[in-house]
């Protein structure tokens, strides 16, 4: 009979050892060293030691010393706290209902306010528009259109150089030539000389054709610097841009009797300046 009230407490001691918060131990021995440990007494921190360290539970009670971390609560003990600061659900009353209604009210009243408008709109329009006729009037005499005159086609414009032939192989010559004479000049510069060479193709006073014009000398004087290493240049997108805007473009950059180009004033008929070139013709 004692045996059985002895096994009863200590299950009861048991219980009430498990019911406890779960706290985080730190063990110090003179031997093992340290180590940190979950428990809810130091009873079974120092079995949890024991089976991390792989010796007797009572070799360590004896000497190691117990130095508590941090208490975490249990899991009944949290939902217990919880449980008791949660409000109770009320009943709902009529205030509850006030928002919804509110809203209804709101609805309902901008319909009234819509079909009032629409309804007043209407009645405005019976009494000061036109009062529908009950007669058919009889179907008016169809009229014809007065026939429109035809439009005049507006002359499509021409370009200045329309009568100079240019051929793909003139246009690499002339972005290449522009290459080495005007590729750091600015665009409106570039296309000016290529304007230069169209002039002189339309003038009496040169040859005919672009390769003419370019590799045309006077004695042993090239007209153009580069034509000796004419092709040894890498004309880029830019420079045959240059080319086709001087070739198709309505309003040219320098005036038809522009003829010259070059760094100092060929003469004193200056006709324009861009960037670093002086245009000129050939004057009287």
């Amino acid at each position: 009979m004692k045996n059985r009230k002895a096994a009863g407490a200590t299950v009861e001691a048991g219980r009430a050892r498990r019911a406890g918060p779960m706290k985080l131990y730190l063990l110090r021995h003179p031997e093992y060293g340290e180590t940190t440990v979950n428990g809810r007494t130091k009873y079974e921190a120092v079995l949890a030691a024991a089976r991390k360290w792989g010796t007797r539970w009572t070799e360590l009670a004896r000497e190691a010393e117990f130095i508590e971390l941090s208490t975490r609560p249990c899991y009944r003990a949290r939902r217990r706290r919880r449980m008791e600061h949660k409000r109770p659900r009320r009943p709902l009353d009529m205030s509850d209902y006030l928002p919804f209604i509110a809203g209804v009210i709101a609805l309902v009243a901008a319909t009234l306010v819509i079909t009032l408008s629409f309804a007043s709109a209407k009645l405005a329009e019976v009494m000061y528009g036109a009062p529908p006729s009950a007669e058919v009037s009889a179907p008016a005499e169809s009229i014809a259109p007065a026939p429109t005159p035809a439009a005049t086609p507006e002359p499509e414009p021409v370009s200045r150089y329309e009568a100079v032939e240019l051929t793909e192989e003139d246009a690499y010559t002339l972005a290449c030539l522009v290459y080495h004479e005007a590729r750091g000049e600015p665009f409106e510069g570039q296309a000016a000389v290529v304007e230069v060479v169209f002039n002189r193709c339309l003038s009496d006073a040169f040859p005919d054709t672009v390769e003419e014009v370019v590799f045309q000398k006077y004695g042993d004087v090239w007209q153009f610097s580069p034509a000796p290493y004419l092709y040894t240049a890498e004309p880029s997108e830019v420079q045959y841009s240059a080319v086709m805007y001087a070739y198709n473009a309505e309003e040219p950059v320098v005036p038809p009797e522009t003829v010259f180009f070059s760094t100092e004033p060929y003469n004193e008929h200056i006709t324009a300046i861009i960037g670093n070139h002086y245009f000129c013709e050939i004057g009287g």
